[in-house]
């Protein structure tokens, strides 16, 4: 459960996803101005060691402190013992709308990245700066959080880094652009799909045959461990939301992060 700490804390930062040009003027704009991120450095993270962030992206008519604190977040995070930055800028505030706000331009996650690394230095010191700026990434969504993490995919300017992709019932469209990374990128990481019934089941069953097409056959089971160069498309019964939680498996989130093939070796800068 999220609490005032000094490893959990809200920033304001310039290349957080809002405000945004792009969206009208009128009294929405004030559910479009919050450019708060959350940031999340478990107990247990140890700098000295290799590291990953983790970027997630909430869904539809919330905040990031109350899907972090619905979905316990930060303790899946914690209990899933790996060494991990957790990030999660807010979107648009308590609204249904999925937009990515300045993750539409080109290379503007690039900079949110770099803006995040001068936080974290000023937090665990500036010795560890390049390890922050170098640190792979895994980018994480539920519901509507999709989009910015697909077009992230297609045009943040950090595919390099970007070694993982966890999306809990977040494919609603876009999947050309999921498309492309999976044919250009897949080998150097993952992509999971959790997916309940109706337009998410029948986006992944689009991607299970553009996967087939590509000469890749996704893995329809929870692995007993998440593998570079593998796609996982995994259905479940559950409420679409009740998913963060209820998975199957329970705790998606800490179960994902502990599944993880040898992240010791496999999270660290080049």
């Amino acid at each position: 459960m999220v609490q005032s700490s000094a490893s959990v804390f809200l920033e304001r930062l310039k290349y957080a996803p809002f405000p945004h040009e792009g969206k009208p003027a009128g009294r929405q704009d004030d559910f479009h101005r919050d450019n708060s991120v959350l940031f999340f450095l478990p107990p247990s993270f140890n700098p000295e060691k290799p590291f990953f962030h983790l970027i997630f992206f909430h869904g539809f008519q919330t905040t990031v402190v109350q899907t972090v604190s619905t979905f316990e977040l930060d303790d899946q995070v914690a209990e899933s013992n790996q060494n991990v930055i957790f990030i999660a800028p807010q979107l648009a505030v308590n609204l249904p709308d999925s937009s990515p706000g300045k993750f539409l331009k080109k290379n503007i996650f690039s900079l949110f990245m770099a803006e995040c690394v001068q936080v974290l230095s000023a937090r665990i010191g500036p010795d560890h700066a390049r390890k922050l700026t170098q640190a792979p990434i895994i980018l994480c969504a539920f519901s509507g959080g999709y989009k910015s993490v697909a077009y992230i995919l297609e045009r943040g300017g950090l595919n390099p880094r970007i070694r993982g992709v966890l999306l809990f019932d977040a494919c609603y469209g876009e999947l050309k652009k999921f498309k492309s990374w999976i044919g250009r990128h897949l080998s150097e990481a993952f992509f999971l799909l959790l997916y309940t019934q109706g337009p998410v089941k029948e986006n992944a069953l689009a991607l299970a045959g553009y996967m087939a097409e590509i000469g890749l056959v996704p893995e329809r089971q929870w692995p007993d461990e998440i593998r570079p160069g593998r796609a996982y498309l995994i259905q479940t019964h559950q409420d679409h939301l009740t998913v963060p939680l209820s998975g199957p498996p329970e705790r998606p989130l800490k179960k994902a992060l502990q599944s993880l093939h040898d992240p010791s070796l496999y999270f660290w800068p080049a």
